[in-house]
Order: structure tokens, then sequence, then C-alpha cells
């Protein structure tokens, strides 16, 4: 599922928590894939699968250590996130929230209360998404149906074909 972002200039750092129902949906072993090369350089990120992969929780944490702004091209993924989904069909929300992480966006050039240099929090907005979970035909049932199909039709046209045989020996 990929994390895609707009408006995402001049950031320096954000956090969040990612749920969804962890009887439809595990992470992968390695569920964090493809990171947006934005993110990578001069970057450090932790990302934490809460209390094991079957969880249904996962922490997001990046910052800029180069204290400069990153940009991402609106609509573009900054990472993707590798589920495997259970033997339960339907469908599993997968939502941002606060808990145990609070969500935050800060953007680079800011100040603190006090005047020192620092970040500037920014507005947000998150938008969830879902994966719907449904059933795919095992490998084995397909080649046995295609098995199936041409042994059924060629018997049909072997059988059409003795058929005329028979007939013009008449």
């Amino acid at each position: 599922m990929p994390i895609t972002v707009t408006g995402f200039q001049n950031v320096a750092a954000f956090q969040f928590s990612l749920t969804w129902e962890s009887g439809l949906l595990a992470l992968q072993p390695t569920p964090i894939e493809n990171l947006n090369s934005a993110l990578s350089v001069g970057s450090s990120f932790l990302y934490n699968p809460i209390a094991g992969p079957g969880s249904g929780m996962l922490v997001w944490s990046w910052i800029n250590a180069s204290q400069s702004g990153a940009r991402v091209i609106d609509g573009t993924a900054i990472f993707d996130v590798q589920f495997i989904a259970s033997s339960t069909l339907g469908l599993a929300n997968v939502t941002f929230g606060d808990i145990p992480t609070g969500r935050l966006w800060e953007l680079a050039g800011g100040t603190y209360a006090d005047g020192t240099p620092g970040h500037e929090f920014a507005p947000f907005t998150w938008n969830n998404g879902s994966i719907n979970v449904t059933p795919v035909p095992e490998p084995v049932n397909c080649a046995l149906g295609l098995f199936a199909c041409l042994f059924i039709g060629s018997a049909t046209v072997r059988w059409v074909s003795n058929r005329r045989v028979a007939l013009r020996s008449a």
C-alpha cells in the first residue's frame, strides 16, 4: 500500500501511527519498501511494528538530519507498506492515528516559541485508505481447469473428426 503525499515541500520531520484490523492484514517481515529518495538523503527514519507484526499497528518517524526541507512531487509515494492478507475476507481499513505516536508535520526554517531557530508545525490533512481482501484462485486449480478445457476441447474435436470420417465412409 503506497503512502502518498501532496504539498510535501520544505518538510523537515513528520511522524504518525498507522493502524489496521490485524484479523485481516499482517505486516510482511520487511514492511517498508520503496523509500522515496527525498527521504533517504541526510535523513533518519524509524518504523516499529508495535507488539509484533500481527498487532495491527506501525509507528513511523522521520527527520531530515541536515535541517533542510525535503520536497516530494504531489501524488508521489514516500514509501510502501507491505501487508500479507489473512484467510479472512473483507475490507480492511488502514488509518492514520495518534496512538502511541501523535501525528506531527514540521517545516524547516521556523522558530521555536523562545525565538531560537527551529521547525514550524504545519497544518495537515490525513486521508485514510483501505484494502479489500478478496479470494484468489489457487494456481493449481487454474492449471487443472485449463488442462480440463484443453482435454475436453481436443476430445470434442476428435469426436467431430471421427464422425465426419464415418459419414464419408458410409
